[in-house]
């Protein structure tokens, strides 16, 4: 499948949801999964929130980011 997203219009709506849900990571160390499409931004939401260090791992292939 083909997945086309708008990086400008996916920060838009981090940057709205976090402001709605008052999320601050602020401190924390975050551990999650890099995925495809639109669940290649889950490493990023918690940077925006303010995270001290994200951790991801691409679970198909095993690798690390940090």
């Amino acid at each position: 499948m083909n997945q086309r997203f708008n990086i400008n219009r996916a920060e838009n709506i981090i940057n709205q949801f976090s402001k709605t849900l008052d999320l601050s990571l602020v401190g924390y160390s975050i551990l999650t999964e890099v995925g495809t499409g639109l669940y290649s931004f889950m490493p990023i939401i918690p940077l925006m929130a303010g995270a001290k260090k994200v951790m991801a791992m691409d679970s198909r292939f095993n690798l690390w980011v940090g």
